[in-house]
Protein backbone atom coordinates (compact mmCIF):
# COMPACT_ATOMS: atom_id res chain seq x y z
CA UNK A 1 0.00 0.00 0.00
CA UNK A 2 2.82 2.37 0.87
CA UNK A 3 4.39 1.60 -2.45
CA UNK A 4 1.25 2.52 -4.27
CA UNK A 5 0.99 5.86 -2.49
CA UNK A 6 4.51 6.72 -3.45
CA UNK A 7 3.84 5.97 -7.08
CA UNK A 8 0.68 8.17 -7.15
CA UNK A 9 1.56 11.56 -5.68
CA UNK A 10 -1.89 12.96 -6.51
CA UNK A 11 -3.40 10.64 -4.01
CA UNK A 12 -0.97 11.85 -1.28
CA UNK A 13 -1.67 15.60 -1.98
CA UNK A 14 -4.29 17.21 0.22
CA UNK A 15 -6.25 19.29 -2.20
CA UNK A 16 -8.40 22.05 -0.73
CA UNK A 17 -10.95 22.99 -3.39
CA UNK A 18 -12.06 26.08 -1.54
CA UNK A 19 -8.62 27.44 -0.73
CA UNK A 20 -8.19 29.77 -3.82
CA UNK A 21 -11.83 30.70 -4.47
CA UNK A 22 -11.20 34.41 -3.89
CA UNK A 23 -8.47 34.48 -6.59
CA UNK A 24 -10.73 33.33 -9.44
CA UNK A 25 -11.68 36.19 -11.85
CA UNK A 26 -15.24 36.02 -13.01
CA UNK A 27 -15.64 37.36 -16.58
CA UNK A 28 -18.87 39.12 -17.49
CA UNK A 29 -19.73 38.42 -21.14
CA UNK A 30 -22.95 40.42 -21.08
CA UNK A 31 -23.71 43.22 -23.64
CA UNK A 32 -22.46 46.66 -22.55
CA UNK A 33 -25.21 49.24 -22.33
CA UNK A 34 -25.05 51.94 -25.08
CA UNK A 35 -24.32 55.49 -23.98
CA UNK A 36 -27.33 57.63 -25.09
CA UNK A 37 -25.13 60.71 -25.57
CA UNK A 38 -22.67 58.80 -27.76
CA UNK A 39 -25.54 57.39 -29.83
CA UNK A 40 -27.00 60.88 -30.39
CA UNK A 41 -23.61 62.25 -31.46
CA UNK A 42 -23.18 59.37 -33.90
CA UNK A 43 -26.59 60.05 -35.48
CA UNK A 44 -25.77 63.75 -35.85
CA UNK A 45 -22.51 62.81 -37.57
CA UNK A 46 -24.36 60.59 -40.02
CA UNK A 47 -26.88 63.36 -40.81
CA UNK A 48 -24.07 65.85 -41.47
CA UNK A 49 -22.36 63.37 -43.81
CA UNK A 50 -25.63 62.81 -45.70
CA UNK A 51 -26.17 66.59 -46.05
CA UNK A 52 -22.62 67.05 -47.38
CA UNK A 53 -23.10 64.23 -49.91
CA UNK A 54 -26.44 65.67 -51.08
CA UNK A 55 -24.84 69.12 -51.48
CA UNK A 56 -22.02 67.68 -53.58
CA UNK A 57 -24.58 65.83 -55.71
CA UNK A 58 -26.63 68.99 -56.29
CA UNK A 59 -23.50 70.91 -57.28
CA UNK A 60 -22.55 68.16 -59.72
CA UNK A 61 -26.04 68.13 -61.28
CA UNK A 62 -26.69 71.88 -61.56
CA UNK A 63 -23.47 73.85 -61.32
CA UNK A 64 -20.87 71.72 -63.11
CA UNK A 65 -22.71 71.69 -66.49
CA UNK A 66 -23.00 75.51 -66.41
CA UNK A 67 -19.33 75.93 -65.52
CA UNK A 68 -18.42 73.50 -68.30
CA UNK A 69 -20.53 75.48 -70.74
CA UNK A 70 -18.86 78.72 -69.68
CA UNK A 71 -15.36 77.28 -69.95
CA UNK A 72 -16.11 75.53 -73.21
CA UNK A 73 -17.46 78.63 -74.88
CA UNK A 74 -14.24 80.63 -75.04
CA UNK A 75 -13.01 82.63 -77.97
CA UNK A 76 -12.28 79.59 -80.14
CA UNK A 77 -15.01 77.14 -79.20
CA UNK A 78 -18.77 77.32 -79.33
CA UNK A 79 -20.92 74.80 -77.52
CA UNK A 80 -24.05 73.84 -79.47
CA UNK A 81 -26.82 71.44 -78.59
CA UNK A 82 -27.57 70.28 -82.12
CA UNK A 83 -24.24 68.82 -83.21
CA UNK A 84 -26.11 65.83 -84.69
CA UNK A 85 -27.42 68.22 -87.38
CA UNK A 86 -23.86 69.12 -88.40
CA UNK A 87 -21.85 66.71 -90.56
CA UNK A 88 -18.27 67.98 -90.70
CA UNK A 89 -16.35 64.77 -91.42
CA UNK A 90 -15.28 66.22 -94.78
CA UNK A 91 -13.66 69.24 -93.08
CA UNK A 92 -10.50 69.71 -91.03
CA UNK A 93 -11.68 69.17 -87.46
CA UNK A 94 -14.86 71.14 -88.18
CA UNK A 95 -13.14 73.99 -90.05
CA UNK A 96 -12.93 74.91 -93.72
CA UNK A 97 -9.84 76.86 -94.73
CA UNK A 98 -10.77 80.03 -96.57
CA UNK A 99 -9.28 80.21 -100.06
CA UNK A 100 -9.00 76.44 -100.50
CA UNK A 101 -11.72 74.92 -102.64
CA UNK A 102 -11.76 71.57 -100.86
CA UNK A 103 -13.92 70.00 -98.19
CA UNK A 104 -17.45 70.86 -97.11
CA UNK A 105 -19.77 70.92 -94.11
CA UNK A 106 -23.40 69.80 -94.15
CA UNK A 107 -25.79 71.61 -91.79
CA UNK A 108 -29.45 70.54 -91.76
CA UNK A 109 -29.10 68.88 -95.20
CA UNK A 110 -27.46 71.98 -96.71
CA UNK A 111 -23.91 71.61 -98.00
CA UNK A 112 -21.66 74.66 -97.46
CA UNK A 113 -18.33 74.89 -99.27
CA UNK A 114 -15.87 76.99 -101.31
CA UNK A 115 -15.27 79.92 -98.93
CA UNK A 116 -13.13 82.44 -100.83
CA UNK A 117 -12.17 86.10 -100.50
CA UNK A 118 -13.19 88.48 -103.27
CA UNK A 119 -12.55 92.17 -103.86
CA UNK A 120 -13.93 95.00 -101.70
CA UNK A 121 -13.83 93.01 -98.43
CA UNK A 122 -16.33 90.43 -99.66
CA UNK A 123 -16.22 86.80 -98.52
CA UNK A 124 -18.09 84.39 -100.79
CA UNK A 125 -19.26 80.81 -100.27
CA UNK A 126 -21.40 78.25 -102.06
CA UNK A 127 -24.23 76.08 -100.81
CA UNK A 128 -26.45 73.33 -102.14
CA UNK A 129 -29.47 71.65 -100.54
CA UNK A 130 -29.62 67.86 -100.68
CA UNK A 131 -33.40 68.08 -101.04
CA UNK A 132 -36.05 70.77 -101.39
CA UNK A 133 -36.26 72.73 -98.13
CA UNK A 134 -38.73 75.21 -96.65
CA UNK A 135 -38.54 77.62 -93.67
CA UNK A 136 -34.75 77.70 -94.00
CA UNK A 137 -34.49 80.81 -91.82
CA UNK A 138 -35.88 78.78 -88.92
CA UNK A 139 -33.01 76.28 -89.07
CA UNK A 140 -30.86 78.55 -86.85
CA UNK A 141 -27.70 77.94 -88.87
CA UNK A 142 -24.86 80.41 -88.22
CA UNK A 143 -21.78 81.15 -90.30
CA UNK A 144 -18.69 81.71 -88.18
CA UNK A 145 -15.30 83.07 -89.21
CA UNK A 146 -12.07 82.46 -87.29
CA UNK A 147 -8.61 83.99 -87.37
CA UNK A 148 -5.37 82.02 -87.80
CA UNK A 149 -5.41 81.10 -84.09
CA UNK A 150 -8.93 79.71 -84.50
CA UNK A 151 -10.53 82.39 -82.34
CA UNK A 152 -14.01 83.34 -83.50
CA UNK A 153 -14.12 86.89 -84.91
CA UNK A 154 -17.41 86.98 -86.82
CA UNK A 155 -20.80 85.30 -86.59
CA UNK A 156 -23.97 85.83 -88.58
CA UNK A 157 -27.17 83.90 -89.03
CA UNK A 158 -27.74 82.17 -92.37
CA UNK A 159 -31.10 83.69 -93.28
CA UNK A 160 -30.60 84.52 -96.96
CA UNK A 161 -33.32 82.12 -98.16
CA UNK A 162 -36.79 81.05 -97.11
CA UNK A 163 -36.71 78.01 -99.41
CA UNK A 164 -34.02 76.07 -101.27
CA UNK A 165 -34.45 73.84 -104.30
CA UNK A 166 -32.89 70.40 -104.46
CA UNK A 167 -29.33 70.21 -105.91
CA UNK A 168 -29.33 73.87 -106.93
CA UNK A 169 -26.02 75.65 -106.29
CA UNK A 170 -26.31 79.08 -104.70
CA UNK A 171 -23.56 81.60 -103.93
CA UNK A 172 -23.72 84.01 -100.99
CA UNK A 173 -21.56 87.10 -100.47
CA UNK A 174 -20.74 88.53 -97.05
CA UNK A 175 -19.60 92.16 -96.85
CA UNK A 176 -17.09 92.37 -94.02
CA UNK A 177 -15.24 95.00 -92.08
CA UNK A 178 -11.74 95.29 -93.54
CA UNK A 179 -10.15 94.03 -90.31
CA UNK A 180 -12.44 90.99 -90.13
CA UNK A 181 -11.84 90.38 -93.83
CA UNK A 182 -8.08 90.51 -93.37
CA UNK A 183 -8.05 88.23 -90.34
CA UNK A 184 -10.55 85.62 -91.59
CA UNK A 185 -8.71 82.33 -92.09
CA UNK A 186 -11.26 79.60 -91.36
CA UNK A 187 -15.03 79.16 -91.67
CA UNK A 188 -17.32 77.00 -89.60
CA UNK A 189 -21.03 76.14 -89.37
CA UNK A 190 -22.92 75.93 -86.06
CA UNK A 191 -26.55 75.64 -85.01
CA UNK A 192 -27.57 77.89 -82.13
CA UNK A 193 -30.96 77.85 -80.42
CA UNK A 194 -32.30 80.09 -77.65
CA UNK A 195 -30.70 78.17 -74.80
CA UNK A 196 -27.26 78.61 -76.39
CA UNK A 197 -27.52 82.33 -75.58
CA UNK A 198 -28.30 81.93 -71.86
CA UNK A 199 -24.78 82.32 -70.41
CA UNK A 200 -23.99 86.04 -70.38
CA UNK A 201 -20.44 87.24 -70.93
CA UNK A 202 -19.93 91.03 -71.23
CA UNK A 203 -21.40 94.42 -72.17
CA UNK A 204 -20.17 97.17 -74.48
CA UNK A 205 -21.37 100.78 -74.65
CA UNK A 206 -21.10 102.76 -77.89
CA UNK A 207 -22.02 106.44 -78.23
CA UNK A 208 -22.27 108.94 -81.08
CA UNK A 209 -23.36 112.56 -81.55
CA UNK A 210 -24.92 113.60 -84.85
CA UNK A 211 -24.46 117.37 -85.13
CA UNK A 212 -25.97 119.38 -87.99
CA UNK A 213 -27.63 122.73 -88.66
CA UNK A 214 -31.00 121.53 -87.40
CA UNK A 215 -30.20 119.62 -84.22
CA UNK A 216 -27.73 117.60 -82.15
CA UNK A 217 -28.78 113.98 -81.67
CA UNK A 218 -26.91 112.11 -78.92
CA UNK A 219 -27.25 108.30 -79.13
CA UNK A 220 -26.00 105.56 -76.80
CA UNK A 221 -26.22 101.81 -77.37
CA UNK A 222 -25.38 99.29 -74.66
CA UNK A 223 -24.85 95.84 -76.17
CA UNK A 224 -25.12 92.69 -74.04
CA UNK A 225 -23.28 89.58 -75.20
CA UNK A 226 -23.64 85.94 -74.27
CA UNK A 227 -20.82 83.47 -74.78
CA UNK A 228 -22.30 82.90 -78.25
CA UNK A 229 -22.65 86.53 -79.26
CA UNK A 230 -25.07 89.44 -79.10
CA UNK A 231 -28.36 88.84 -77.26
CA UNK A 232 -29.83 92.27 -76.51
CA UNK A 233 -29.18 96.00 -76.49
CA UNK A 234 -30.49 99.19 -74.87
CA UNK A 235 -30.88 102.49 -76.70
CA UNK A 236 -31.01 106.05 -75.39
CA UNK A 237 -31.36 109.05 -77.71
CA UNK A 238 -31.77 112.73 -76.96
CA UNK A 239 -32.56 115.39 -79.56
CA UNK A 240 -31.41 118.97 -78.91
CA UNK A 241 -32.91 121.38 -81.51
CA UNK A 242 -30.82 124.23 -82.86
CA UNK A 243 -32.55 127.45 -81.69
CA UNK A 244 -31.76 129.24 -84.95
CA UNK A 245 -33.41 126.47 -86.95
CA UNK A 246 -36.54 126.58 -84.81
CA UNK A 247 -37.27 130.13 -85.90
CA UNK A 248 -37.29 129.17 -89.57
CA UNK A 249 -39.40 125.99 -89.64
CA UNK A 250 -43.04 125.10 -89.48
CA UNK A 251 -43.20 122.82 -86.44
CA UNK A 252 -46.53 121.33 -87.59
CA UNK A 253 -45.04 120.07 -90.85
CA UNK A 254 -45.18 116.21 -90.73
CA UNK A 255 -41.83 116.12 -92.54
CA UNK A 256 -40.21 118.27 -89.89
CA UNK A 257 -36.81 116.63 -89.17
CA UNK A 258 -37.17 117.54 -85.51
CA UNK A 259 -39.94 114.92 -85.26
CA UNK A 260 -37.60 111.99 -85.97
CA UNK A 261 -37.62 110.82 -82.34
CA UNK A 262 -41.42 110.83 -82.12
CA UNK A 263 -41.72 108.96 -85.42
CA UNK A 264 -39.19 106.36 -84.23
CA UNK A 265 -41.20 105.85 -81.04
CA UNK A 266 -44.44 105.36 -82.95
CA UNK A 267 -42.82 102.80 -85.24
CA UNK A 268 -41.30 100.80 -82.35
CA UNK A 269 -44.56 100.75 -80.40
CA UNK A 270 -46.16 98.75 -83.22
CA UNK A 271 -43.73 95.82 -82.88
CA UNK A 272 -43.84 95.46 -79.10
CA UNK A 273 -40.36 96.65 -78.19
CA UNK A 274 -39.53 96.20 -74.47
CA UNK A 275 -39.57 99.15 -72.04
CA UNK A 276 -40.29 101.77 -74.69
CA UNK A 277 -40.57 105.37 -73.49
CA UNK A 278 -40.47 108.37 -75.80
CA UNK A 279 -41.38 111.98 -76.39
CA UNK A 280 -40.58 114.42 -79.21
CA UNK A 281 -37.01 114.82 -77.97
CA UNK A 282 -36.17 111.69 -75.94
CA UNK A 283 -36.44 107.95 -76.45
CA UNK A 284 -35.40 104.94 -74.38
CA UNK A 285 -35.98 101.28 -75.16
CA UNK A 286 -34.41 97.83 -75.07
CA UNK A 287 -34.47 95.03 -77.62
CA UNK A 288 -34.25 91.34 -76.76
CA UNK A 289 -33.14 89.73 -80.02
CA UNK A 290 -34.49 86.35 -78.92
CA UNK A 291 -37.98 87.90 -79.07
CA UNK A 292 -37.92 90.53 -81.78
CA UNK A 293 -35.75 92.73 -83.96
CA UNK A 294 -35.87 96.23 -85.42
CA UNK A 295 -35.88 96.73 -89.18
CA UNK A 296 -32.83 98.63 -90.33
CA UNK A 297 -30.71 97.86 -87.27
CA UNK A 298 -27.23 96.82 -88.29
CA UNK A 299 -26.53 94.14 -85.69
CA UNK A 300 -28.38 90.90 -85.08
CA UNK A 301 -28.49 87.91 -82.76
CA UNK A 302 -25.12 86.18 -82.40
CA UNK A 303 -22.91 88.96 -83.78
CA UNK A 304 -19.55 89.00 -82.00
CA UNK A 305 -18.15 91.69 -79.71
CA UNK A 306 -15.22 92.35 -82.06
CA UNK A 307 -17.48 92.46 -85.10
CA UNK A 308 -19.73 95.17 -83.61
CA UNK A 309 -16.86 97.16 -82.11
CA UNK A 310 -14.96 97.33 -85.41
CA UNK A 311 -18.04 98.25 -87.45
CA UNK A 312 -19.20 100.88 -84.94
CA UNK A 313 -15.80 102.52 -84.65
CA UNK A 314 -15.53 102.62 -88.43
CA UNK A 315 -18.73 104.71 -88.39
CA UNK A 316 -17.17 107.06 -85.80
CA UNK A 317 -18.91 105.65 -82.75
CA UNK A 318 -16.89 105.51 -79.53
CA UNK A 319 -17.07 102.07 -77.92
CA UNK A 320 -15.83 100.85 -74.56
Amino acid sequence: MNEQNQNNPLENKDVNTSENTDDIEILDFGVEEEDPKASLASKKENIIIIIILLTILLIAVFLVPKVYTLLSSGRGFVLTNDSSDIDDKHSINGFLEIGKDEGYIIAKKIQFYSFIKKENNVLSYKLMAETGLKDVKGYNIYIELYNSKKNVIYRTKFDNYDTLNRKTIERVNLSLNENIYGEATYAKLVILNDKNFEVMDKDMTCSFSDVNDMYTLNSTYTYSFSTNGLVSYKVTRKLIPNPDYLTNINTTDPNNPLLIIGREGESLSKIGIDTLEYSDTDINYSVNLLKNSVDGEKYTLGNTYRQIKLESEKDNWRCE
